[in-house]
């Protein structure tokens, strides 16, 4: 749903409509025998970059319990921050794959020469220094 962040009435109606939405997907889930983990509900609101400092919604209220908008949420795995732009994302497999090269160095004296360069290569680090 899209709306002008500036426009409170318009804002509160929205807010509105998505307390109203999540809470039908709530009983749909209950009806079905799905459970919907509370503890683990992220609410995160897609702005353009001129309307972050717009603080228009500070919580939305789920069965009861007030969530606060977060800066990135969590979804299948993936990152997704406000922009979709999903640089967390992005930085957090490279920090993943780096600590898993890391790792690897401990049987370095078990990898061949080339086996090692091809894992060295793929994360930008100077080849010369692990051979």
């Amino acid at each position: 749903m899209t709306f002008d962040p500036t426009d409170h009435e318009e804002t509160t109606s929205i807010l509105t409509q998505v307390e109203n939405c999540i809470s039908d997907i709530c009983i749909w889930m209950v009806e079905n025998k799905i459970k919907l983990n509370d503890d683990k509900t992220e609410v995160l609101i897609l702005t353009f970059k001129l309307h972050r400092s717009i603080h228009c919604i500070s919580q939305v209220v789920i069965r009861g319990a007030p969530i606060a908008p977060t800066l990135t949420v969590r979804n299948l795995g993936a990152l997704f921050d406000q922009s979709l732009t999903m640089d967390n994302f992005v930085k957090h497999i490279y920090k993943a794959a780096y600590f898993h090269l890391y790792n690897i160095s401990s049987i370095r004296n078990c990898l061949s020469n080339e086996s090692a360069m091809v894992l060295v290569l793929l994360f930008g680090e100077n080849p010369q220094a692990v051979a």
